[in-house]
C-alpha cells in the first residue's frame, strides 16, 4: 500500500502535467491553428449552411502577413465581440467601396477603407450581416485565415481564393438547392 506523500507527490505531478498539456493546447489553438464549426446562411455556397468544419491559420494573422482580397477570415464580431463572424476580405486599407442600397430611400455612396481597417462581406449578400450594415471592420478583431475545409468529406480540401466586387448585386440563392433563381 501507497503512502500519503506519495500519492500527493503522484497527484502534484498529474497536475503540473495537465497545466502544461493545457497551456500547450491554448497557445497551439489561439496562436498556431484552431478548428472552427460554422454555422448560418451567410457564406452560402461556399460554405453550407451548418456544419462545416474548417481549419484557421492563426499563425497568418499573428505574424502580420497581409490579408488579400478574396480570402476568408474568422473575426470578432464588431457589433457582439463574444461572437465570430466568417467573412470576405472584399476591400483593403486604402481601397474605395461602391455600397450598393440595401433599402429603397437609401443612396449609392462611395467609401474609402481607412488604415488599419477591412471591408468584409458575407458571399450571400441577400442574407449577410457585414461590412455593409456596421462598416469597415478594424484588422485586429481578425482572427485567423481559413485555409481548409475539413467537414463534410465530399468537400474536403483547401479552399480556393475568389474574389467577388463588393456591391455587386447577385441573383438570390435558393436555401435548399444553392442554386441562383
Amino acid at each position: 500500500m501507497r503512502g500519503s506523500a506519495e500519492l500527493l507527490d503522484e497527484t502534484r505531478y498529474n497536475v503540473v502535467d495537465l497545466v502544461k498539456f493545457s497551456c500547450t493546447l491554448y497557445c497551439l489553438h489561439d496562436y498556431v491553428a484552431d478548428v472552427t464549426a460554422l454555422a448560418g446562411p451567410s457564406m452560402l455556397p461556399t460554405f453550407n449552411e451548418a456544419g462545416d468544419i474548417v481549419v484557421v491559420n492563426c499563425l497568418h494573422v499573428k505574424l502580420s502577413r497581409p490579408l488579400e482580397k478574396g480570402d476568408i477570415v474568422i473575426a470578432r464580431s464588431p457589433t457582439n465581440p463574444g461572437n465570430t463572424v466568417c467573412k470576405r476580405v472584399l476591400g483593403l486599407p486604402g481601397d474605395r467601396i461602391l455600397i450598393q442600397p440595401q433599402f429603397w430611400y437609401q443612396q449609392e455612396q462611395v467609401l474609402e477603407i481607412p488604415p488599419g481597417m477591412l471591408w468584409l462581406e458575407g458571399d450571400n449578400p441577400f442574407n449577410s450581416t457585414d461590412s455593409r450594415s456596421y462598416g469597415p471592420v478594424p484588422m485586429a478583431l481578425v482572427k485567423g485565415l481559413v485555409v481548409f475545409k475539413l467537414y463534410p468529406l465530399l468537400e474536403f480540401g483547401p479552399l480556393p481564393r475568389t474574389y467577388r466586387k463588393p456591391g455587386v448585386i447577385y441573383p438570390k440563392l435558393d436555401m435548399e438547392t444553392g442554386i441562383s433563381r
